[in-house]
């Protein structure tokens, strides 16, 4: 893929260019630059010569990338990251060199060059012609239950235990086979009913467990306790026997509804066991492609098999996505290629959709070829192949390499957004636009991907971003076929005979799915990995190997090494080497040596701890780190960044005031000392910061949380955790503290802190917050009293684990005051969705007025005391809700005892 490969030599040359020490060749890197600054241009441009850009012209460009690439890397680059300036003349002499063998490659690229400019001239001249109407449609208001109406009533029907005629209610377990081809609509008509206001009714838990093709019965376990929180990621590792124990016995006394999405026989074979009856009216929902899945066992119903939609609603759903109605009367044309269309995709809703989506943005010979594309389709497996092929053709070039990256990650496993963030960046996928910055732009290729049906969300953080996502199935075989086409990145997997079928040449990553083991064996095929020398990435998903990578370490032009996995025992010097590291993730317990400043060129720094140590003494990186201008995202636990202003032991003399980490947005698991104010100072762009504080003395408590009074430097900061674990309280709560939090952050999350109440109104007046969690008596005290024109942003409040007794309010400071479970006024959190309340067991009352806050969506209490008011409420709060026209607001109360 040449997109970027283009931006990753872009930034190499922007880097020599702006090099004192190279002034002499400035010129020459910039026509070098300008040459290709066009063809990344031509490529983000590709949209309208798509047909010259598919062809072999963008695999010619690639490969003329990667010489220009591979001979300034081995001329000059190494040389010049690691060089003094007493060193320039050898760096001169290796650009000289690189100049004379990149004479071939520059006159190849002016060539490529001559060709995207006819190409763009030509696809303009058709873009004129054939008129390109990028806005068909206004606002996106597609329907993708139209036609599905009757099937969620008789699905609901079923859920319910009502069948045909009779109306009484099977209180037996049941199964519910939803049947029918790729791309029918199964999992979104699960979700619809998953999600019905009637259905949350029914049920004391509702889990969604979406299967991968590569089953694995302990993930299944894991993910049904997680999604029941009856497993905690601290707790020690347990058998498959232990974890379907605590499946059956969480489930035992609920009224429960399990939806199991994508099931194949042998997963269905494998689980059913897990469900117990107790005669309580349960139910388990199946997706599947099957019908041997659907006719399965003794306890499933006959199969509810989905048929296609009907023309009329094919074209209803086509013209949801496409038309805006003002302008159908303009569109005559349009609107009779669009109605074949509709024929064309034979029902299946996912094929309507992809194509939907595609016309709304293209031109009209798109169109043409598009209807023509799918005319030919004779059968389901025909046209979804179509399907999947003209949604990635269509793609823009840096979406294409997005989502085939993401093909580097097991399949079926739900992928963090806030690991593939950061390699996106890392590897040259995504860079700043004039419209968006570099943090932004990930957000945005994959609210795309999300937007063309390629990728589908498994979780939404409480700031109402993307948490986890998946690919979606239909595209899975496609993008591993495609990557291994491209040699797009090469994976390791327990299929794979062990590194010997690595194809040698042009591998760009290398993706280790398996467990390592080492062996004599073994040797021979690191000699082998050794020639790799295009290789750019390593990426090690699979589980704790046995011995750390020694050979691997090898490669010299490394830019991305994720293996979190992997832990080092003493610092690997292999690595000090890498000098064009973009991105480090590994484990080791161990201090960083001075020298890691070497890696200049790194932007995200991940070093985790295998062990957890309580601290004693700070343990500081080395002051080098400063020196490390590109980082972006540091998060070395249980290291602390030095202050420059006392490094000597002495007064800030002012020799270390150039220090500064401009890039620096993400500071994670430092303790207090790294908030000190030379060091606050010196990361200015920092946006999310995570603090650790080990277990107080009452003596030292003000002096441990007066960080906090530093914390307004920070402008930009909008994501603020401090955790003190393991917190000791004596019988006071901390003394008063000076708090200046800046007005920019969004989300704060407090644990252990042990705060008196009064510091709410500081957080409460903060104009940007969204998300406050409170942990672990976060705050103490019986009492907490909330103002009218607080928490004015909030949209997301938990409380957990807190002494808390009675929640006050004034409505004004003159005011009465008022107990809760009285009058409370809606004002104090007027745009608040989600209230959530776990083991506070002094907690006496929820007010029913909180059920008049428009924007509320869900209310969850777990664990408070049933013998006290706040139980009984949430009666009080739907009736609230419904005297509002809400009837969707979820109230759930849960009392562990009751398992």
């Amino acid at each position: 893929m040449a997109h970027a490969v283009l931006v990753s030599l872009l930034q190499i040359l922007e880097k020599l260019q702006h090099h004192p020490g190279l002034y002499s060749y400035t010129k020459t890197i910039h026509d070098f630059q300008t040459k290709l600054c066009f063809l990344k241009y031509f490529i983000k441009e590709d949209g309208r010569c798509r047909e010259y850009f598919m062809s072999d012209l963008q695999n010619q460009i690639r490969d003329a990338i990667h010489e220009a690439e591979r001979i300034i890397e081995s001329h000059i680059l190494e040389d010049f990251l690691s060089s003094e300036s007493e060193r320039f003349e050898e760096v001169w002499n290796s650009l000289s060199i690189c100049t004379q063998k990149m004479q071939s490659v520059i006159e190849k690229i002016d060539y490529y060059r001559q060709m995207a400019t006819e190409s763009m001239v030509e696809g303009q001249r058709e873009v004129n012609n054939a008129g390109r109407v990028p806005s068909i449609r206004g606002v996106h208001r597609e329907d993708p239950m139209v036609g599905r109406r009757k099937d969620i009533a008789q699905l609901r029907d079923r859920l319910k235990g009502e069948t045909g005629s009779s109306k009484t209610k099977s209180s037996r377990l049941e199964v519910v086979p939803i049947v029918g081809v790729a791309g029918i609509g199964k999992t979104i008509l699960a979700e619809n009913i998953y999600n019905d206001v009637l259905v949350r009714d029914m049920f004391e838990t509702r889990v969604w467990i979406k299967l991968s093709l590569k089953y694995r019965k302990r993930d299944v376990l894991i993910r049904l306790l997680h999604s029941m929180k009856k497993l905690s990621d601290k707790e020690s590792p347990k058998t498959d026997d232990q974890l379907a124990k605590d499946v059956y016995n969480s489930l035992k006394s609920k009224k429960y509804l399990i939806v199991l999405d994508n099931v194949s026989h042998e997963a269905w074979n494998d689980l059913k066991g897990l469900f117990p009856d107790f005669g309580k009216g349960s139910r388990i929902m199946l997706t599947t492609k099957s019908m041997d899945v659907a006719c399965f066992g003794d306890t499933i119903g006959p199969p509810y098999q989905l048929t296609p939609l009907s023309q009329d609603d094919s074209w209803q759903l086509l013209q949801s996505i496409v038309f805006d109605g003002s302008s159908r009367q303009k569109l005559k044309e349009r609107i009779k290629i669009a109605n074949k269309i509709a024929k064309n995709c034979q029902g299946l809703p996912l094929a309507i959709v992809i194509i939907g989506r595609l016309l709304s943005t293209e031109s009209m010979t798109d169109w043409e070829r598009i209807e023509s594309s799918i005319q030919t389709c004779k059968n389901y497996v025909d046209l979804i192949e179509v399907v999947v092929s003209l949604s990635y053709k269509y793609l823009p070039q840096y979406l294409r390499e997005c989502v085939l990256y993401m093909g580097i990650f097991p399949q079926g496993c739900e992928i963090p957004f806030s690991t593939l963030f950061k390699l996106w960046i890392a590897e040259g996928f995504v860079g700043a636009e004039e419209y968006t910055t570099l943090e932004e732009m990930p957000e945005y290729c994959l609210s795309q991907l999300v937007r063309r049906s390629l990728v589908s969300v498994c979780e939404m953080s409480l700031d109402e971003k993307i948490k986890t996502c998946i690919i979606n199935d239909v595209f899975l075989n496609f993008i591993m076929e495609k990557s291994k086409k491209e040699k797009f990145f090469h994976i390791i997997d327990e299929n794979a005979n062990g590194f010997l079928e690595i194809d040698t040449n042009d591998q760009r990553r290398l993706c280790i799915h398996k467990k390592l083991h080492l062996s004599i064996t073994d040797v021979f095929e690191y000699n082998k990995m050794a020639s790799i020398s295009t290789a750019r990435s390593l990426i090690y998903l699979g589980p704790d190997p046995e011995c750390p990578l020694r050979a691997w370490l090898d490669f010299k032009h490394f830019r991305v090494l994720h293996a979190p996995n992997i832990r080092f025992y003493s610092f690997p010097d292999k690595i000090l080497e890498l000098v064009q590291l973009r991105y480090l993730a590994l484990s080791y317990n161990g201090k960083l040596p001075p020298s890691i400043c070497k890696l200049r060129n790194l932007q995200f720094l991940i070093v985790l701890r295998y062990l957890i140590i309580k601290r004693g003494a700070p343990l500081y990186l080395p002051l080098e780190i400063w020196s490390m201008k590109e980082l972006r995202h540091l998060q070395v636990t249980g290291s602390d960044l030095p202050d420059p202003s006392t490094a000597t032991g002495g007064k800030d003399d002012g020799q270390h005031n150039h220090l500064l980490l401009q890039n620096l947005s993400t500071l994670l698991d430092v303790s207090a000392h790294s908030c000190a104010p030379g060091v606050l100072q010196r990361i200015p762009n920092l946006k999310k910061l995570g603090i650790q504080i080990e277990p107080m003395s009452a003596q030292n408590t003000v002096e441990t949380f007066s960080f906090l009074s530093h914390l307004f430097v920070l402008h930009r900061l909008e994501s603020f955790k401090c955790i003190v674990t393991h917190p000791y309280f004596g019988s006071e709560v901390v003394p008063r503290i000076l708090c200046a939090f800046p007005f920019s952050l969004k989300k704060i999350t407090l644990s252990g802190c042990g705060f008196p109440w009064e510091y709410m109104s500081v957080i409460g007046s903060l104009p940007n917050l969204k998300v406050l969690k409170l942990r672990n008596y976060a705050f103490r005290g019986p009492e907490w009293e909330s103002f009218k024109g607080e928490f004015l942003c909030l949209k997301y409040l938990l409380l957990e684990d807190m002494d808390i007794e009675y929640w006050w309010t004034k409505v004004d400071a003159s005011s009465i005051e008022l107990r809760w479970g009285q009058e409370i006024d809606a004002l104090n959190f007027p745009l608040l969705s989600c209230l959530v309340i776990r083991h506070c067991y002094k907690l006496q009352v929820i007010p029913y007025k909180i059920g008049e806050i428009e924007t509320l969506e869900m209310i969850e209490l777990v664990d408070c005391s049933p013998s006290a008011p706040v139980v009984s409420a949430h009666q009080q709060i739907k009736e609230g809700q419904r005297r509002m026209g809400n009837d969707a607001l979820p109230v759930q109360v849960h009392f562990s005892w009751d398992d």
